[in-house]
């Protein structure tokens, strides 16, 4: 994927999540959660892919699902300067609060999601005339 072309589907990526999470949709709690969850995966691909670069396809997946689940990690460490972080609205929606398997397992639904797409797109590219 072009460095231009992931900078556009990051920042889509970002504007669908913040709409899934903040925008008074009437949207199900459920969708709301767990399509932001799985956003959140895919963004982690795309921060892999741009400093990863190229079709190096297991250090991306490696270095994607270390962030996500460093992320999610990071809900078990309680320090005061964090705790303080978590009680601003901006700190809470992007550190969280609670630590989940199921966040996890969301998250690697998004990285899975990002890489077939990625490699869709790349076999169209390469059929082209």
């Amino acid at each position: 994927m072009s460095r231009t072309r992931l900078i556009l589907t990051t920042g889509m990526i970002i504007a669908v999540g913040l709409v899934c999470r903040l925008a008074p949709l009437g949207l199900d709690p459920f969708a709301r959660k767990w399509s932001g969850s799985v956003l959140w995966g895919a963004l982690f691909w795309c921060l892999a892919a741009f400093v990863v670069g190229g079709d190096r396809r297991l250090s991306r997946l490696t270095l994607a699902i270390f962030g996500c689940f460093a992320s999610e990690t990071l809900k078990l460490v309680h320090i005061a300067p964090l705790d303080a972080l978590r009680k601003t609205a901006a700190g809470g929606f992007l550190l969280g609060h609670a630590f989940s398997w199921y966040d996890m397992a969301a998250y690697l639904a998004g990285i899975i999601l990002m890489e077939f797409a990625s490699a869709t797109s790349r076999m169209k590219r390469r059929s082209r005339p």
